[in-house]
């Protein structure tokens, strides 16, 4: 590691440096030693606050870690310890960025990705190997045209056969609601604000639901492929 490489990653102005200071609300850009007068815009409070924020470059660091690939995460935390004295604020700084691009408590699943503890997805850059100790970067997930497909035939639930059926998965049986072209009167009884009885006629079409069979079942299947694809 280079001896200034903290200088690489963050000799650079602070983003927002020039802007006021949130205690004094002073800013060097705009004083005037000739002035009599302050800023009148300091004591708005009114105005909108932007804050300060960092502008560390961390692709160097990025880089430097890829690297390192292969080897013993000990011995590069050894020489990051070395090279950049931890104990100040830009050694202790730069070691934070570095730690938070590697994931250091894993599990490997038996598929050889690695997960985290609580069994979430490794989203780091790197992560160390549980067993070698080794610095290792996570291999991208492969996805699988075929096995997706498969996978969102199997999780659908309802699918629309034609103009007057619809077919809807209830656990693991399939239902068609087949409407029958006419519609029915529904008398609904009601109270209103004195108590008394008030009778709601409103229509509402007729749908008959029935159990599907093999060949239904068939037609379904071959519907939610269709849709799929």
């Amino acid at each position: 590691m280079r001896e200034d490489f903290h200088k690489v990653i963050i000799e650079k102005p602070r983003w927002g440096s020039r802007m006021r200071n949130l205690k004094t609300r002073w800013s060097t850009r705009r004083y005037d030693p000739d002035g009599d007068f302050a800023d009148p815009d300091m004591f708005d409070l009114n105005r909108k606050v932007v804050r300060k924020s960092f502008s560390d470059r961390l692709s160097p660091l990025r880089r430097y870690l890829a690297t390192q690939v292969g080897r013993p995460w000990s011995k590069i935390e050894g020489e990051f310890r070395k090279a950049l004295d931890t104990r100040t604020v830009i050694g202790r700084h730069l070691w934070d960025h570095a730690r938070d691009m590697v994931e250091q408590k894993v599990r490997m699943n038996p598929d050889g990705r690695p997960v985290t503890l609580r069994g979430y997805p490794v989203w780091t850059d790197f992560f160390v190997h549980p067993r070698t100790g080794i610095l290792h970067q996570p291999k991208p997930e492969r996805i699988d045209p075929h096995r997706e497909r498969q996978k969102k035939i199997a999780n659908t639930e309802s699918v629309v056969l034609d103009e007057s059926t619809k077919a809807e998965k209830a656990g693991d049986l399939w239902y068609l609601f087949i409407d029958e072209g006419r519609v029915e009167e529904v008398v609904e009884v009601r109270r209103d604000r004195t108590g008394k009885q008030v009778f709601h006629r409103t229509t509402r079409p007729v749908v008959r639901k029935k159990q599907a069979n093999t060949d239904e079942i068939r037609r379904i299947r071959a519907a939610i492929e269709e849709a799929v694809e």
